[in-house]
């Protein structure tokens, strides 16, 4: 049995289908990416998988269950999310919005106990973000804030970690420094993680397997080697691309060729 597997799943918003008749399965401790042109349904797709939407058809099981059939609370501890929009609307603490994620285990109108405080610190040495501890969100850099988000998701102890384009609005610097922080704490936690990403480069480095889908659904499944063609890239993409597959082993490097040079 499959850790995590997506049986024919049917999806989309009012009434319109964005993603249709899409399967795959991931296995435990995996890192897999999910690409595709804009429009392809990859965020609908993560949230497909969580109770953000529900299916109009198909399912998602996780070691046999159907995460649907789940309760919300049940949810957040086995799902946790990372989504786009960095923006705080309050001006939280880090450490105020961090316990947020102890919501499923503290509940709403309860105190946090020490078991949860001590989540709390743990997450934030694991982010290295011990020395924000009193800082507001809103006084924090991009690349800050995706690390604060990313503890928040850490605190609900979830099994399966879902990111929706973490680097995105990120210098390189940062767009290394939160994959990197992603994939040596999916080793030390024993995560699943499933991850949008629109830079090719950092699919192929640091994912084990990556999806790729197109108009709704999944156009291949396989290791950055096998996915990152340079005929696969301009069909999917429409873009003219060089592909490097020495320079990395196992993982090419894609470079994008102006279709006019001078």
């Amino acid at each position: 049995m499959a850790f995590l597997e997506i049986k024919d799943l049917k999806s989309g918003y009012s009434g319109r289908t964005i993603i249709d008749g899409v399967s795959f399965s991931i296995e435990k401790g995996e890192f897999v990416g999910i690409i595709g042109p804009n429009g392809a349904g990859k965020t609908t797709l993560l949230k497909t998988m969580t109770h953000i939407l529900s299916p109009s058809g198909g399912g998602v099981f996780l070691e046999g269950k159907d995460v649907h059939r789940l309760n919300s609370t049940e949810m957040a501890r086995r799902f946790a999310m990372v989504g786009q929009d960095l923006r705080s609307i309050f001006s939280f603490t880090v450490k105020d919005i961090v316990l947020m994620g102890r919501t499923p285990y503290i509940g709403l109108f309860n105190s946090e106990t020490g078991d949860d405080l001590k989540m709390v610190d743990h997450v934030l040495e694991l982010t290295d973000l011990k020395d924000f501890i009193e800082r507001p969100i809103d006084e924090l850099s991009a690349g800050e804030r995706q690390r604060v988000l990313i503890a928040k998701a850490l605190a609900q102890d979830p099994a399966i970690l879902l990111l929706d384009e973490p680097t995105a609005h990120l210098d390189i610097g940062y767009q290394m420094e939160i994959l990197e922080l992603v994939r040596s704490l999916k080793r030390e936690r024993q995560l699943t993680v499933v991850c949008v990403l629109h830079d090719l480069n950092l699919a192929s480095q640091y994912c084990n397997r990556i999806i790729l889908l197109d108009k709704g659904k999944v156009a291949d499944f396989a290791p950055p080697k096998d996915i990152l063609k340079y005929d696969t890239i301009e069909k999917i993409f429409g873009a003219t691309v060089l592909v490097n597959e020495k320079a990395l082993p196992g993982s090419p490097l894609v470079v994008p060729i102006a279709r006019s040079r001078p």
